[in-house]
């Protein structure tokens, strides 16, 4: 059984220590800036093992946003990861905006990261929220080898998605990236997603998986 409650301040050692072992190292998030984002008020939400309440496995962090879904607004607002995840949370808006899904590889069996983007949701929905955005990786892009944190192949098909959808300007369907697995899974258990777009190669260069890119999605609450 997982248990989820928000972390603070105090939780910035055991914060730390998920990161560390959930993200491939280029992309970690180092002490400052997770010290940084809850002193903006981020939420940061932790998962637990019942029965071993001081084992911290899993986090996701949260911001509210102003959103509107138009791809060209994000773009104004967001043009990199740091602007992303590392801006103030705004007291008066109508979206939450969930990031930095992460999970120790020992409890990856999507139990634990299930339970904390439904625990992520539920906030929105008390607060009466708009919208729900966040946004996927796609390390099979170019594939992925970092023992000890993820092996994923490449997939030719998600790479010609994604590449055809940022040559052409193609509207792409969230369900044709359904092949990775990262995407697949918000898939499964938030089917209503839709993509808003895809960022260039300068969002995240560091993440070479997947290209520097991330697929950008959001849930309409209020349907």
């Amino acid at each position: 059984m997982v248990k989820i409650k928000e972390l603070k301040k105090t939780d910035l050692e055991d914060i730390l220590r998920v990161e560390t072992k959930a993200f491939i190292p280029p992309i970690q998030a180092d002490k400052k800036v997770i010290g940084d984002r809850l002193n903006k008020n981020h939420i940061y939400l932790g998962a637990f093992i019942e029965g071993n309440t001081d084992l911290l496995v899993g986090t996701v962090a949260c911001r509210q946003d102003q959103f509107v879904p138009d791809f060209a607004d994000f773009i104004v607002k967001h043009p990199n990861f740091e602007k992303w995840a590392n801006r103030k949370s705004e007291p008066v808006a109508n979206a939450l905006f969930i990031y930095s899904l992460g999970v120790v590889p020992e409890y990856r069996n999507g139990l634990v990261a299930k339970a904390l983007i439904g625990k992520a949701l539920e906030v929105a929905q008390l607060q009466k929220k708009d919208f729900f955005v966040g946004d996927m990786r796609v390390p099979s892009y170019n594939g992925s080898c970092y023992p000890g944190f993820e092996k994923i192949k490449q997939n030719h098909y998600v790479k010609s998605v994604i590449d055809e959808s940022l040559l052409c300007g193609k509207t792409m369907g969230i369900k044709e990236l359904a092949q990775d697995p990262i995407v697949g899974f918000y898939l499964r258990i938030l089917p209503r997603l839709r993509a808003l777009g895809i960022t260039d190669a300068k969002f995240l260069e560091k993440d070479v998986p997947s290209g520097g890119r991330r697929v950008l999605v959001y849930q309409d609450l209020r349907k």
